[in-house]
């Protein structure tokens, strides 16, 4: 007995080995994009090398006064968070509940 090829699984013999070429292009194309990028990172880091070095030894040493906290400068939390009066700042304030008893308020 012998095994009998019809059309319909030649044409899926033919469309499979179409995917598989496509597929194989596919990758090959993608490895060359791959290697071409890698050799673009790979100048655009030699010409930052190249670059960097010079800016390196002209600049300063000492830190810059963006990096230094100065006194006055408030920390996160306080310039984040609201100024609320505690409980004992406000039965203190100036503002009598009752007038005072020489009537002067």
């Amino acid at each position: 007995m012998g095994v009998r090829i019809t059309d319909g699984i030649m044409a899926t013999m033919i469309g499979i080995t179409q995917v598989t070429d496509d597929v194989t292009q596919l990758r090959n194309e993608v490895r060359q994009d791959l290697a071409a990028l890698n050799d673009e990172l790979a100048g655009l880091r030699r010409h930052m090398a190249e670059q960097s070095s010079p800016l390196q030894t002209e600049m300063p040493r000492t830190p810059c006064s963006c990096q230094t906290e100065t006194p006055h400068t408030l920390s996160s939390n306080q310039a984040e968070t609201p100024h609320t009066p505690s409980p004992s700042q406000i039965e203190t304030s100036h503002t009598p509940s009752s007038p005072s008893p020489d009537g002067i308020t």
